[in-house]
């Protein structure tokens, strides 16, 4: 009875044991008393029932809390409510009108019309404004008309205008196509040509010429080649304007043992290369302007592409310049020049 009392004794004892192992620990025991009782000097654990006392604790969600995330520049930015702004007007340019264009100068002379053979004009010389301070001037010019044994289209009437030009820039200037437009009393138009300057371009200070006449063997599809009947006035149109990059360069060409002869109708002289640099073949021109006694031109020749081979530096080459029979020569004075380009 005794050993079935003690037997009951330890049953119940060991139902209490396991219950108190299944109950969380409290607060009230020291842990670090309780590991130490639970290990054998050894340092190996006592039971085969692990401790829940021994496993760490959890880290409650309040530590959690106390570490506040760092919040990044980006996160703050995008945390603030920026207003919107309304987008400004974008305001449209409006074209700019490009400043009209002036016309080139037009010069109109009004010269008396000839009704014979006999040359009649009235010419009309410009002002000479300060040198360098202006552009491409018509100094003066003059129309007439005479009679050709040779014949074009049955026509042996001549009209033939010409011009005196003169650079009064400071650089070279191109007078452009110089158009002539021919008019009768009653403003309807009875003639039209165009041609460019002896010098094209033309130097500084430099004076030159320019001729057209009809009916000529040679003549552009926007030309007219009919004598102009019942002419009374005419207009020239200049295009003044700066020579392209891409040109030939004027050069130094000069005159030499000129002489007129034949009543006038003559100019002969040598052309010399007074430059650095070879003219081409055919390169070279000389011409004649013959002047009134007021200044104003009379006439004017030229004698072109007269030299079949290259002129080098210091070489010359003899020109001829031809007036017909019929035109005015009767000058008194007049200027020879010779022009040429090269590269």
């Amino acid at each position: 009875m005794v050993v079935s009392a003690l037997l009951a004794i330890a049953l119940i004892l060991g139902a209490c044991t396991t219950q108190e192992e299944g109950e969380e620990p409290t607060t009230t025991g020291t842990p670090a008393a309780t590991t130490a009782a639970s290990r054998t000097p050894g340092g190996a654990a006592a039971s085969a029932t692990p401790r829940r006392d021994l496993v760490p604790r959890p880290v409650l969600p309040s530590a959690i809390a106390t570490a506040a995330p760092t919040q990044t520049t980006v996160a703050q930015q995008s945390m603030v409510s920026q207003p919107t702004q309304a987008p400004q007007p974008t305001e449209i340019a409006q074209p700019t009108e490009a400043p009209p264009t002036a016309p080139p100068p037009t010069i109109v002379v009004t010269p008396t019309p000839a009704t014979t053979p006999t040359p009649a004009t009235t010419p009309t010389p410009a002002g000479t404004p300060a040198p360098g301070t202006g552009d491409v001037t018509l100094v003066s010019s003059n129309a007439f008309t005479y009679t050709s044994s040779l014949l074009i289209d049955g026509e042996s009437r001549r009209f033939n205008l010409v011009g005196e030009l003169r650079n009064d820039s400071s650089t070279f200037r191109s007078a452009g196509k110089i158009r002539v437009t021919i008019y009768d009393a009653g403003g309807n138009v009875v003639g039209s040509r165009w041609n460019y300057a002896y010098d094209d371009p033309i130097a500084p200070g430099r004076t030159t010429a320019f001729g057209v006449g009809m009916p000529s063997l040679l003549y552009s599809e926007d030309e007219t080649n009919d004598f102009p009947e019942g002419w009374t006035r005419y207009e020239i149109a200049l295009s003044p304007h700066d020579p392209s990059e891409y040109e030939d360069k004027p050069v130094d060409i000069t005159v030499e043992n000129v002489q007129v002869s034949d009543d006038h109708l003559h100019v002969t002289g040598n052309a010399v290369n007074a430059s650095s640099k070879t003219v081409d073949a055919y390169g070279v021109n000389a011409y004649v302007i013959y002047h009134r006694e007021d200044g104003s031109i009379l006439n004017a020749e030229e004698d072109f592409g007269f030299n079949s081979a290259p002129l080098a530096p210091g070489q010359s080459v003899p020109f001829d310049i031809t007036f017909l029979s019929d035109e005015p020569v009767d000058f008194s004075s007049y200027i020879v020049q010779a022009y040429a380009e090269a590269e």
